[in-house]
């Protein structure tokens, strides 16, 4: 290559790294900036129903996360971000965030980290169908439609059964679409479904209320049940840059729980009849 074009590049490539090193910074000022104004900035994973809604700017893990850093005398400022940029270190890659809500997995050890919400899978039915479900092996003969991934986020155990006895089942499928898993849920196209209790109530909640004029008959309230057989919840973790910061939050959580308004929040997104507005706490 040619000296001069050498000398070009060099120059170019020192630009370019001035130039991320003076974005990095800036962002670290207005991280700082708001921190000393009383604000939180928070990362969220976008557009997942109902937990983090980035055109309505809120959802259940948005509203908790507000209520209690509200209580802890500071104003959440929401940010959403792909799923995969917060996977990787965010508060590193992020410096004006004071704290992200991860997808569900572990805690990151190299910061401090709270519990904010575990998923209950269940496998659901229709009461009226009197389905026994008491293990894995009853789901084989039944036509199951679980959520995407399915077969390996719900545990060693159930990946083990799927892959023996389920994998090359035509009764057997998984959807990324929980609306649509829903939907076949009530018009029976499959006797189980196999998801979150808090996501199947949501999107039965937004079933009944569209009430599709393709679907009628349908009684959103008709009665399910809920077969436990998925033993251990999966925990989505709030984690931050501060330890002093996460032990008020968690304390915040507590105190949520035990009042009544971090159920309240859940049942604001869940439950058909909506529940009264949480007071804030003191």
């Amino acid at each position: 290559m040619e000296p001069a074009r050498l000398s070009c590049e060099g120059t170019r490539r020192g630009a370019l790294r001035a130039l991320a090193a003076a974005l990095a910074a800036s962002l670290a000022a207005a991280g700082r900036r708001a921190a000393a104004a009383g604000q939180a900035e928070v990362g969220f994973i976008r557009n997942i129903p109902p937990f983090a809604d980035e055109f309505a700017r809120d959802g259940i893990f948005v509203d908790l996360m507000r209520m209690a850093l509200q209580a802890d005398g500071r104003v959440m400022v929401p940010r959403f971000f792909p799923n995969l940029q917060l996977e990787f270190d965010p508060l590193a890659r992020f410096p004006n965030l004071s704290m992200y809500v991860g997808a569900q997995a572990g805690p990151p050890t190299r910061y401090p980290a709270v519990k904010l919400y575990e998923f209950h899978d269940v496998a659901v039915t229709k009461a009226r169908l009197g389905l026994r479900i008491d293990s894995f092996r009853d789901l084989v003969g039944k036509r199951v439609l679980a959520y995407g991934g399915a077969h390996q986020l719900l545990g060693p155990a159930f990946n083990r059964f799927h892959r023996h006895l389920l994998a090359d089942s035509p009764a057997y499928a998984e959807t990324q679409n929980r609306l649509a898993q829903n939907q076949a849920f009530w018009q029976e196209q499959v006797d189980v479904i196999l998801i979150d209790r808090d996501i199947f109530h949501y999107h039965r909640k937004v079933l009944a209320a569209r009430k599709d004029s393709d679907t009628p008959g349908i009684d959103y309230a008709e009665k399910v049940t809920f077969h436990e057989i998925f033993r251990e919840p999966v925990s989505v973790h709030a984690v931050g840059r501060s330890a002093g910061d996460m032990q008020r939050l968690e304390h915040q959580l507590k105190t949520m729980k035990s009042t009544g308004a971090f159920q309240q929040i859940v049942d604001r997104y869940t439950q058909m009849t909506p529940p009264r507005t949480p007071s804030p706490l003191r």
